[in-house]
């Protein structure tokens, strides 16, 4: 996660992402390619999505949001037979 985090959303070079992680660059290169046999998909390509990721970790990391998601979820569970449709 690291790796994709500073990769992928934050836009750091391999290099300066072994420096942040103090690994060799091979050790990032290995886990993109991880990422990519994962994913399907470039590690490149979730670059241009950087800015759409972003606001979607701010907002799971804003104040309340994962409150709002539980009240959600309670909100949504029948009590019981009554309950239901």
């Amino acid at each position: 996660m690291t790796v994709f985090r500073l990769y992928c959303i934050e836009g750091l070079s391999a290099d300066q992402v072994a420096a942040k992680c103090r690994c060799a660059k091979g050790t990032v290169m290995s886990r993109l390619r991880f990422i990519e046999q994962v994913t399907h998909t470039k590690p490149e390509q979730f670059r241009a999505m950087s800015g759409h990721l972003q606001r979607i970790a701010d907002d799971y990391d804003s104040s309340g949001a994962r409150e709002i998601y539980r009240r959600g979820l309670a909100q949504s569970v029948p009590d019981g037979p009554e309950d239901e449709d």
